[in-house]
């Protein structure tokens, strides 16, 4: 016998229920990034893998710009997996006078490619922002 209606009607609820989860999530984060035109600070590439080390260094670069008397309300946080999965949301509401602060850390050449990637792509795709990027330590193999 088929797999019966009660089984089509779960299978329906799931498929709703994700799908409401990501708009939840995409709602979450497009109210998280709007400004209503004061410049903001982007802090673009964080992690949200659970390295500590990483996420340390996030928050120091968050104090930092505190330190330098910058409005926490005007500080936005775009992890790398935000970044990735809303880059045409985010190109929206990022505007030519905000500053864009890249994530320091050791992540610049061959070894961590992809976050070099990511780097090289907000830098091309917000070519005219002013950006900070934190400082780095840059790797090279022997390639």
């Amino acid at each position: 016998m088929g797999k019966g209606i009660l089984y089509l009607f779960r299978s329906f609820h799931g498929i709703i229920h994700e799908w409401y989860i990501s708009k939840k999530k995409l709602m979450k984060f497009v109210f998280g990034i709007s400004s209503f035109n004061k410049k903001l600070y982007f802090i673009l590439g964080t992690p949200s893998h659970t390295n500590l080390g990483d996420s340390a260094i996030a928050l120091a670069e968050y104090s930092f710009l505190i330190k330098c008397e910058v409005n926490p309300k005007r500080i936005k946080e775009i992890t790398t997996d935000e970044y990735k999965n809303y880059k045409n949301i985010i190109k929206l509401f990022i505007k030519k006078k905000d500053i864009l602060i890249l994530h320091g850390g050791g992540n610049m050449g061959d070894q961590w490619l992809s976050e070099e990637l990511l780097r090289r792509d907000i830098l091309k795709t917000f070519e005219y922002n002013k950006c900070i990027i934190f400082p780095q330590t840059i790797y090279y193999s022997n390639s």
